[in-house]
């Protein structure tokens, strides 16, 4: 049986409504430091729109929020709130499971509809926040 993944996906920006920032650029890379005391790399945000964002080894993994306009990649500066709450609040419900990912994935199937797809073949459940 293949090995369950859980990712989650926070909604992305809204071309609309948010003001869009280069994805990689001096802002995101700065929001990131403050809000994560992490000074990233090029490659890592890359590893976090790819496959996310590692809460722990084996996940949970979050998805860096992105929208493509064009041939190039934007984030906002709310959509990054988003990644950063959701990076808290997972953390913070994995406690309440005593980091038992297993017990934590049961209950977020059963709390929540999530979906079941395909990924590099294995398979992932994914969680979709929605956006504020």
């Amino acid at each position: 049986m293949p090995k369950k993944l859980i990712v989650i996906k926070i909604s992305p920006p809204n071309r609309r409504t948010e003001e869009l920032i280069t994805w990689q650029g001096e802002e995101a890379r700065k929001r990131i430091l403050q809000r994560l005391g992490e000074n990233v790399s090029r490659q890592a945000m890359h590893r976090w729109l790819r496959r996310g964002y590692a809460l722990r080894r084996g996940g949970p993994y979050i998805i860096y929020p992105t929208t493509v306009l064009g041939t190039r990649r934007f984030t906002s500066r709310e959509a990054l709130d988003r990644f950063f709450t959701a990076i808290r609040n997972v953390k913070s419900e994995l406690k309440q499971f005593g980091g038992d990912l297993n017990e934590w994935g049961k209950n977020q199937e059963n709390q929540i509809g999530v979906r079941i797809e395909k990924q590099k073949s294995r398979q992932c459940v994914s969680k979709i926040t929605p956006g504020n």
